[in-house]
């Protein structure tokens, strides 16, 4: 983005320079001689790939030795008249740089038809508003009355390309610094910086309607009236969009979740892929995308599972109630033996194991542990080896796991088939 901005503005400043060759040179054939060897040198440069950051069009375009020949004619054939000079200098210098400020910075810029060199028709309307603009003014510099129609016309046309500019500007000032390596382009601050850049470029391009209304004659209260009444308009007609605005406004404000971040909102569960101006698009677990609106968004309750600090894990083990008190005492220290400083142990967050109940079938051991970081298959891992450590042991010291209870009841009188009823105590 810099080179881009550097060649811009050194084609702006040569264009200027030698658009008003015919003030800094008293005779013609010092600026006839330096635009012919100019356009020798890009001739060649183009030829043999010389200068290669100037030729950075693609497909490869001849602009900038379009440029210089035009500058050798017009020193040539006009220099006597420098409105003729200074004029058409000036357009190739300010519209050239205006159509490629809006054509590269609009995101969804409309490209021209095939065979135009990929332009666009946003970049297009920039270069024709700086001309129309550029001649007007021209004509009143060089005290020429000119056609008073085409000089409206020429006002006109600035000030829409005016507009279009100030837009394209705030655009790639916004995207420059969301390009910065400590901003996420998809998180909540990029948004927010864009739509900063669009609300202020309104505002710019407000004022610049006001000024230029007043330039081409319009009453100012005229101007207010007709502002005001589009405003009303636009409201009335974009409550659902306004709303939306002020749901992503709020979640911006809150920053309850990120890019990349895991959550879960009503009966969705998954993975934050995109937080756009209207709605937040999620990768559920299944695999499939759902877009949520940012407003529903934002009078919702959300858990945000990608910040939990860790994950807790909390395990019921049943042991049955024919076992000796010694066997149970040490079916305990088995599991702490097998949590004692386990992996992943946060110190704040040991792991407790308890007897906790006398339940109608078993005797009841609750485990809770703490796993850091909160890496879901590192968890699963490591509690797989867990499970297995524990099942090992109390195999070795002949300790069982509590059955669920089954009792069968069969009627003789009834021809109804065998009814079983099953308590289980699962784990939670």
């Amino acid at each position: 983005m810099p080179d881009r901005i550097t060649r811009l503005a050194v084609h702006i400043f040569s264009g200027v320079l030698v658009a008003f060759a015919p003030v800094l040179f008293a005779e013609r054939w010092w600026p006839v001689a330096v635009s012919l060897g100019l356009l020798f040198l890009l001739l060649m440069s183009i030829r043999f790939g010389w200068l290669p950051s100037i030729h950075t069009a693609r497909p490869a375009s001849y602009g900038t030795v379009w440029f210089a020949l035009s500058a050798f004619t017009l020193f040539l054939l006009a220099w006597n008249q420098p409105m003729l000079i200074t004029i058409p200098l000036l357009v190739m210098a300010f519209g050239d740089a205006a159509g490629v400020i809006v054509g590269e910075t609009r995101r969804r810029a409309r490209p021209l038809p095939p065979g135009l060199e990929g332009k666009s028709w946003d970049g297009s309307i920039a270069v024709f508003g700086v001309t129309g603009l550029t001649v007007s003014l021209g004509w009143e510099a060089f005290g020429m009355a000119g056609p008073g129609e085409a000089i409206l016309a020429g006002r006109v046309c600035g000030l829409v390309a005016a507009m279009v500019v100030v837009f394209a500007v705030s655009n790639r000032i916004a995207e420059s610094i969301i390009a910065s390596p400590q901003i996420n382009p998809h998180g909540l601050n990029a948004q927010l910086i864009r739509i900063v850049s669009k609300l202020t470029s309104l505002v710019v391009a407000t004022v610049l309607f006001l000024i230029g209304g007043q330039y081409l004659g319009i009453p100012v209260a005229t101007l207010l009236a007709s502002a005001g009444i589009g405003g009303l308009a636009i409201a009335f007609g974009a409550q659902d969009t306004l709303k939306t605005l002020f749901g992503t406004l709020m979640l911006m404000g809150d920053k309850p979740f990120r890019v990349g971040e895991r959550i879960i909102f009503n009966e969705y569960d998954g993975v934050v892929e995109d937080i756009g101006l209207r709605s937040t698009k999620i990768r559920l677990l299944t695999g499939h995308q759902v877009t949520i609106p940012n407003d529903e968004l934002a009078r919702s309750d959300i858990e945000n599972v990608g910040r939990r600090p860790h994950i807790r894990k909390i395990a019921d083990i049943h042991i049955p109630l024919d076992t000796p008190r010694e066997r149970l005492e040490k079916a305990i220290e088995i599991i702490r033996a097998a949590l004692d400083n386990h992996e992943g142990m946060d110190p704040e967050f040991p792991p407790r194991i308890f007897f906790t109940d006398f339940n109608p079938t078993a005797f009841n051991i609750r485990v809770i542990y703490w796993y850091n970081p909160p890496k879901y298959w590192d968890f699963l891992a490591f509690s797989e080896r867990v499970n297995l450590d524990i099942f090992r042991a109390f195999e070795e010291q002949g300790i069982q796991f509590s059955l669920p209870l089954r009792v069968t009841h069969t009627s003789i009188e009834s021809k109804a088939k065998p009814v079983e009823v099953e308590i289980v105590k699962g784990d939670r």
